[in-house]
């Protein structure tokens, strides 16, 4: 029988005593009120057990939801806890990362700046070489130019020498024909 069925028949019963009671005081109905009035005894007997059973029914219950609230805070913080915990973590974690980056950046900036001279110096030290080789080249050229100047001041000594070898050896042919044909003329004179 639920909750609100009793206190229905509790009424029904109650109403029924009363109106026994009121119909007559005396006879067959007395009996069937005072067993009436035991049954309501019962009932109210059975009515006091129920609503103390429901009220600590309830309490089982108030205490089951008021030790899950409980328990739901306790998770809560527990979770917020890990959730700040984790925050705290990203965060250092983030920082670390950052100062890393920080770093490759300052290396790399250093190491530009090395590679940076290092390309300079190669282009000051190429550019020396060019003049020195061109300074080689031009001093190779200018005693290239003197020796070919010298070459021909020497070719025109030669072939004037030449030209005066062939005009004394033509001076000394014709003398040497003139002594011949002198000494064949006395020659002939002499036969």
């Amino acid at each position: 029988m639920n909750k609100f069925t009793l206190p229905f028949f509790l009424i029904l019963l109650i109403s029924n005593f009363v109106y026994a009671q009121s119909f007559t005081r005396s006879g067959p109905y007395l009996a069937d009120a005072d067993a009436l009035a035991d049954d309501v005894d019962v009932a109210f007997t059975t009515v006091d057990n129920n609503i103390a059973n429901n009220t600590a029914d309830i309490a089982t219950v108030q205490a089951d939801v008021d030790q899950n609230e409980l328990d739901s805070d306790a998770a809560d913080i527990a979770i917020q806890t890990d959730v700040d915990l984790n925050e705290v973590a990203s965060d250092l974690a983030d920082g670390i990362i950052q100062a890393d980056v920080d770093q490759n950046e300052a290396d790399s900036d250093l190491a530009d700046g090395i590679i940076q001279a290092d390309v300079d110096q190669n282009e000051a030290d190429s550019d020396a070489a060019d003049a020195t080789l061109q300074a080689n080249i031009d001093a190779v050229q200018a005693d290239v130019d003197q020796n070919e100047a010298d070459s021909d001041a020497a070719d025109g000594i030669i072939q004037a020498d030449v030209d005066q070898n062939e005009a004394d050896s033509d001076a000394a042919d014709a003398t040497l024909q003139a002594n011949i044909d002198a000494v064949q003329a006395d020659v002939d004179q002499n036969e």
